[in-house]
């Protein structure tokens, strides 16, 4: 039996300038999550952030404001997200990927 309320959230870490061809990754991320049939998806701009190399990138100052941070969320039901995740090949080296259970709060309706 399948509890409704469970769910996968899959976050991917990228960076801005990260690109397939002329498009950022994170749209292609987003588009195949689309086309496969994901029930929700979210790009989140970070405002700083670093990663293995190690170094801070920021939009604290106006002439640094390139290459921040970009987090994909995503969600679906653990096989669904399972099945998506093995089809992903846009994905580089450099990108960090987390799976995590998550319990699904049902909207309150008035």
């Amino acid at each position: 039996m399948q509890d409704n309320n469970v769910a996968t959230k899959l976050t991917i870490f990228l960076r801005e300038d990260d690109h397939v061809q002329h498009t950022a990754l994170f749209e292609v991320v987003l588009r195949e999550a689309k086309d496969f049939g994901l029930k929700g998806a979210t790009v989140l701009r970070g405002i700083e952030g670093f990663g293995v190399s190690g170094q801070v990138h920021t939009n604290r100052f106006p002439d640094s404001n390139d290459d921040l941070p970009v987090i994909v969320e995503l969600i679906d039901t653990p096989d669904q997200i399972d099945r998506f995740l093995a089809s992903l090949t846009v994905l580089t080296a450099a990108s960090l990927v987390t799976k995590e259970s998550v319990q699904l709060i049902e909207p309150i309706t008035p």
